[in-house]
This record gives structure tokens, sequence and C-alpha cells, in this order.
């Protein structure tokens, strides 16, 4: 669990554990087409999330994959192996390689977000369903971009959607949500979060 300088906020990672959205291009929510290449990541006795940004190729939170021997992936409800094939510890990310079937990958985002900008965290919280939640990015947090968009357990690399030119494109990986330390506990924020930004996974693309 990692501290930030906010006093008495801190920064959760997004896994859950099994065992136990200003300028957008005036774009509507994403479709059900788009919200496909979001998919659910499984591995040993936990979940997260994570996105298809290729064919058979989805990035995902490297924290999603850490201390795994064997992961999988659901790609319209079907399972399916991955292997891990890169990880970038530096920003928690990973890409991980399997069969996405006709599943059309989400495409990138190139330019810098704008203040106020909408956006969509998706991803499957606790387990459960698909979410999208809509925010609103407020800037840069570090390297990471911060939005209101809430988040919880099991979205860790989801993705961050936002609106380019009228097309839903792929802002960032998401990888943690705010919280208040409140002594004994921690009190989950829903208008924090935290996703690193796609720029980073091309330096692992090329």
């Amino acid at each position: 669990m990692k501290r930030i300088s906010v006093k008495e906020l801190i920064v959760t990672a997004l896994l859950f554990a099994s065992a136990v959205v200003g300028a957008a291009g005036r774009c509507p929510a994403p479709s059900n087409e788009q919200l496909g290449a979001i998919v659910r990541v499984e591995g040993n006795e936990s979940e997260g999330s994570g996105v298809i940004i290729r064919r058979n190729l989805i990035a995902t939170a490297a924290h999603v994959i850490e201390d795994v021997d064997r992961v999988t992936v659901r790609v319209n409800g079907m399972r399916r192996p991955a292997d891990i094939i890169s990880v970038l510890p530096s920003h928690d990310l990973a890409l991980l390689f399997a069969n996405t079937g006709r599943q059309q990958p989400l495409p990138l985002r190139y330019s810098a977000l704008h203040p106020e900008e909408t956006v969509w965290a998706v991803g499957y919280p606790r387990g459960g369903n698909q979410q999208a939640s809509r925010g609103r990015f407020e800037g840069l947090y570090g390297d990471d971009l911060q939005t209101t968009a809430s988040v919880d357990h099991g979205q860790s690399g989801g993705g961050l959607i936002t609106c380019e030119n009228g097309e839903h494109v792929l802002a960032g990986i998401i990888t943690a949500f705010g919280a208040l330390d409140m002594g004994d506990h921690y009190e989950r924020l829903n208008d924090f979060s935290l996703s690193t930004p796609v720029g980073y996974l091309l330096s692992m693309l090329y």
C-alpha cells in the first residue's frame, strides 16, 4: 500500500482477492462493442482487469499478475490462457499475450488530456460484473492521471477511456484509488482514482 504526500491520503492497489469523465469530443458513453475490449484477468486466487490494445495483446496493471504462476483472461465470456510477455514495475504495467478472438482492440490516445475532460473508468470491481464509472480528469498526480471516476478493488488493469475527435480511446490503465487513513481502517474515496498514462505502454511496445 503506497503512501502519498497528501495528509491522511493513501493510494490503495485495486486487486480483488477472490479467496477470502471538460472536453470529451462530444462522445456518448462507450458502446458494448468498445467495452468488450475491457476483459477480466484471473490468476491464482485473485482477479483484476485488462484492456485489449492490439490483436492478442492485453495491457493490465503489473500488481494484478505479481506472484501469479498461471494467468487466464475472459474475452466476451470465453476463458483463455495468457502468457506474461513484458512487465514495467516502475509504472505498474504488464503486457499479456492471449487469443482475443474477433474482439476489436481499443485505440490508444496519443495526445494529452485536458483539465475537466470527461473520462470513463471501466473494469470488474470485486470480481463482479463490468462497470463503467464516469468522471473527469483532474490533472497529473506525479506521473499518473488523477480523475474523479470511482473505482474499487478488482478494477486494477482496467481502462480509463476518453473521447478524441469523436472516437473512444484508451488514455490510461487503472492502478489505484485514494483512501483516508481513519486510524483503525481505511475509507475509500469515491472521487479519487489514478491511472498510468498509455504513453508508458508505448515504451513497452516499441
